[in-house]
């Protein structure tokens, strides 16, 4: 009796035991609601780049500590301005220093990056990737640096867009959005290598909100900073902002993030046109900015202190 009672009781905690790919950690904030047939899934609307909960770097080998993020803000900028040239010298090995760290970064990356099979794996190096670019991507040769491994660059994101978890993506999406502004004005082969992936992250309802929303903002920073100025595709992107924007998107309920994300999308892009085609010329021809009037007005109607923000 005492055997089989054992055997029992072995049998139920088995049977209870999960996996470690099915575990969750106690707080995580990410969840799976079920709406029919459609599985969404959640972030925590005040997710970060910076938040690491499903990351823990030290047991990945991770070399971001190898290096200090004030390494070269130590520079008394006093002595400077006194020693002249002697300290010009110390400036100029910091600014070397920040190329070397980036190269680094970009390296390490890239290496075999979509052979990692866990997707914290990833999103570690993405963060480190993040990090990288946007604290030591000012030295003399880091435009060099990045866009030598630009290709590589955008399909270890792109890769993480389409396959990881929301977290991963919008890590992705977040790199993508600070290679826009290391890359700088006149790269339309960029905006058009991204665009066509990012608008996708947006059209698809079951990707988390806060996914959609990183992905919205990274395809708008990359048409405002690096596409060509005939404004062309800057209005194709406002007229897709302008859909976003609606309470209802592709038959879907729109979430309100990222409908004041397509509202301040579009703000930032009206300023790359010209104000005639905001505001109309005459009673003949209306300008977009006075079509959106109403939706404005309901907006600035809303709960929600962050949709009326936008609107406003």
């Amino acid at each position: 009796m005492t055997k089989r009672t054992n055997k029992q009781t072995n049998e139920r905690t088995t049977m209870a035991k999960k996996s470690r790919s099915q575990r969750r950690k106690k707080g995580d904030e990410l969840e799976t609601l079920n709406e029919g047939k459609n599985r969404v899934e959640v972030l925590d609307e005040n997710h970060t780049i910076a938040d690491s909960w499903t990351t823990d770097f030290s047991s990945y080998g991770d070399d971001s500590d190898n290096y200090d993020d004030d390494d070269d803000n130590n520079i008394d900028m006093d002595d400077l301005l006194k020693n002249g040239v002697r300290d010009q010298d110390q400036a100029e090995a910091a600014a070397a220093n920040r190329d070397l760290v980036l190269q680094e970064v970009v390296a390490s990356t890239m290496d075999e990056f979509a052979q990692e099979k866990r997707t914290a794996k990833r999103e570690a190096r993405l963060k480190k990737l993040f990090k990288g670019l946007s604290h030591y991507a000012t030295g003399p040769n880091s435009f060099e640096i990045v866009a030598s491994h630009q290709n590589q660059l955008r399909m270890a994101c792109l890769f993480s867009l389409r396959t990881g978890s929301p977290s991963e993506q919008y890590a992705a999406c977040r790199c993508l959005e600070i290679l826009s502004v290391v890359f700088g004005a006149d790269h339309e082969d960029w905006v058009e290598s991204i665009g066509k992936y990012l608008e996708r992250s947006v059209q698809v309802a079951t990707r988390a909100p806060l996914v959609r929303v990183a992905a919205l903002r990274a395809w708008a920073m990359a048409v405002f900073i690096c596409a060509d100025g005939d404004g062309h595709t800057s209005e194709k992107l406002m007229d897709f902002c302008e859909s976003v924007a609606q309470e209802t998107f592709r038959n879907e309920p729109t979430p309100v993030a990222l409908r004041a994300a397509a509202l301040d999308s579009w703000t930032l892009l009206a300023s790359t046109i010209e104000d005639f085609f905001l505001a109309g010329q005459d009673e003949a021809q209306i300008g977009r900015g006075l079509v959106m009037l109403n939706m404005l007005k309901d907006c600035l109607d809303s709960g929600s202190g962050e949709l009326r923000s936008a609107a406003g």
